[in-house]
C-alpha cells in the first residue's frame, strides 16, 4: 500500500506537510516548519538516492515567502526552496515533472503560480499569470512565461505531446475576471519566450478557465484529444496540434440546471472540477464525466462556491452528447469526480447522495441510475485518491473530510474489494492529467 501525503494543520494552528503509512494511517514523517500546499504535490527522485522525494507547491507572499519546496522523500528534510520571482511568486498549484531541461540529467518541474488572495474579488489582477520550469537540481528558475491576457492562473498546467513537440497547456482568468485556454511548448517556456503562446479557446470577455484540462484518445484514432471545461460549463475538445489551425474537436453548451435553493436573486451555474475519462459503456469511444455547480451570481464573485446543487454530466467522447445526468440538493464538494470497475462494470464516484450534514461520496452506475452510498460524507474541495492494492483486485479510497460535529478535518482510508482504478485522482490516475492508458512517465521526452 503506497504512504499518503497530506496537509496537517498543528497544535500552533501551523499548516504542515506529513508522510502516513498507507496501510495504517501511521505518521512516517513531518516536514520542518510552516508549508501550506494548496493543490496535490509532485514526486521525482531530485537526489538520486532511488527514493521519490516531493515537491510542495503552496501560498505566496505574503502568506510565506517559500511557495515552492522539495523535500527528501525519506525523511521529510528540505532539498531546497525554488528561486524567488519577479514580482514574486503567487499561489502555486499542482506541479509537473518534466524532463530534464536546463542540462544537469536531473529532471525538472513545471510549475503554475497566478491569484492573489489579498486581492478584493472585483479589483483587476495586477501580475499575470505565470508558467515557471524550476530546475530539479536546486529550485532555480530555468525560465518563466506570463500568458499574453495579463489575467490570473488557478490551474495546474497539463503537458502533451504529439512525439515531437511538448506543449503545456494551461487556462487563465477567474471567477470575475474572464481568461483563455493556452498553450506553449515546453521548451518555450523554458527559454522565456512568451511570444509562442497560442491562444487555443477564448473565455469571449465573459467566462474563464479555472479547471485543469484531461487528455486521451477519446475516438481510439491514435491521436490525444484534450478536454477543457470552461468556467461557464461549456465542454470543449481540442486537438492542439491540428494542422490546420482548427483545434475545436466539439463544443457541448450546458444543460439546463437547477437553481440553488434559498436564492432569490440572480442565479449561475459553474465548473469547476477536472473533467474525468473512462469506458462507461460498450461503444468504442471513452466518456467524460463533468460537473456543474448551481450558485448564486453574488456567491461567484465573491469566490464562495462550495454550497449549492451539483450536477454530474456524462458526454459521449466522439460527438460531446450528453448521455446521462445526476443532480445532487445538499452538501459542500466541489471535488472532482472520478471513475473505477466494480466487477467489470464501470462507475463513477461522486459526492452525489444528500443528506443532511452534508454530500456523500457514492459509486453511480450511470447507465442503471445505480447509486451505491458510501458513506463518506464532509469532503469539501479535496478531491479523492484511489490506488490499487495488492494482486489489482481491490482499491483503496483516501479521502479528506470533515470530522463529525468539528470543523476539523481527517484523513480516511476505505476499501472497495473486487474494484479497479479507471481515473483515480484529481490528474487521472498517473496525476498528470492523461487517461490511464496514454499516461507516460514524462510526456516531455523527447
Amino acid at each position: 500500500m503506497p504512504d499518503v501525503v497530506v496537509d496537517t494543520v498543528r497544535d500552533d494552528q501551523k499548516r504542515n506537510t506529513v508522510v502516513l503509512n498507507g496501510a495504517n494511517g501511521a505518521p512516517v514523517w513531518s516536514a520542518s516548519g510552516e508549508l501550506l500546499p494548496t493543490a496535490n504535490v509532485g514526486f521525482s527522485d531530485m537526489n538520486r538516492d532511488g527514493t521519490p522525494d516531493i515537491l510542495v507547491t503552496s501560498r505566496g507572499e505574503p502568506t510565506t515567502a517559500d511557495p515552492v519546496i522539495a523535500l527528501d522523500g525519506l525523511n521529510g528534510s528540505r532539498l531546497w526552496v525554488a528561486e524567488q520571482l519577479d514580482p514574486p511568486w503567487q499561489n502555486t498549484y499542482a506541479p509537473q515533472s518534466v524532463a530534464d531541461l536546463d542540462g544537469d540529467g536531473i529532471d525538472d518541474w513545471l510549475v503554475s503560480t497566478g491569484g492573489d488572495d489579498l486581492r478584493s474579488p472585483d479589483q483587476k489582477p495586477t501580475v499575470a499569470g505565470r508558467l515557471v520550469v524550476v530546475s530539479g537540481a536546486d529550485g532555480a528558475t530555468v525560465g518563466s512565461v506570463e500568458v499574453p491576457d495579463g489575467m490570473e492562473i488557478y490551474n495546474s498546467p497539463v503537458v502533451v505531446s504529439d512525439g515531437s513537440t511538448s506543449l503545456a497547456l494551461i487556462g487563465s482568468g477567474g471567477e470575475v475576471f474572464p481568461g483563455s485556454f493556452w498553450g506553449i511548448p515546453l521548451e518555450a517556456v523554458a527559454a522565456s519566450r512568451s511570444r509562442e503562446f497560442n491562444e487555443l479557446l477564448s473565455g469571449y470577455d465573459r467566462t474563464s478557465f479555472i479547471a485543469p484540462p484531461s487528455a486521451a484518445d477519446l475516438d481510439g484514432d491514435g491521436r490525444e484529444e484534450v478536454v477543457v471545461s470552461r468556467l461557464d460549463g461549456s465542454v470543449l475538445v481540442v486537438d492542439p496540434f491540428a494542422a490546420d489551425g482548427d483545434v475545436v474537436v466539439w463544443e457541448s453548451r450546458r444543460p439546463a440546471l437547477p437553481a440553488p435553493e434559498g436564492v432569490t436573486g440572480p442565479t449561475t451555474s459553474a465548473s469547476f472540477t477536472v473533467p474525468a475519462i473512462g469506458q462507461l459503456d460498450g461503444d468504442p469511444a471513452l466518456e467524460i464525466v463533468v460537473s456543474h455547480k448551481g450558485l448564486a451570481k453574488d456567491a461567484l464573485r465573491a469566490g464562495s462556491v462550495t454550497k449549492g446543487p451539483m450536477t454530474y454530466v456524462v458526454h459521449d467522447g466522439a460527438t460531446g452528447s450528453p448521455q446521462q445526468t445526476r443532480t445532487v440538493v445538499g452538501g459542500e464538494s466541489v471535488a472532482s469526480p472520478l471513475i473505477l470497475r466494480k466487477l467489470g462494470t464501470p462507475a463513477v464516484l461522486c459526492a452525489c447522495v444528500g443528506h443532511e450534514e452534508g454530500a456523500s461520496l457514492a459509486m453511480w452506475t450511470p447507465e442503471t441510475n445505480v447509486v451505491e452510498d458510501l458513506g463518506v460524507i464532509g469532503l469539501d474541495g479535496s478531491t479523492p485518491l484511489l490506488t490499487q492494492g495488492m494482486g489489482g483486485t481491490t482499491t483503496s479510497l483516501l479521502a479528506v473530510v470533515r470530522a463529525e460535529n468539528s470543523d476539523d478535518h481527517v484523513a480516511v482510508r476505505m476499501d472497495l474489494p473486487s474494484t479497479e482504478v479507471v481515473w483515480g485522482g484529481y490528474l487521472g490516475d498517473a496525476h498528470r492529467g492523461h487517461f490511464a492508458a496514454l499516461s507516460p512517465l514524462h510526456v516531455g521526452d523527447q
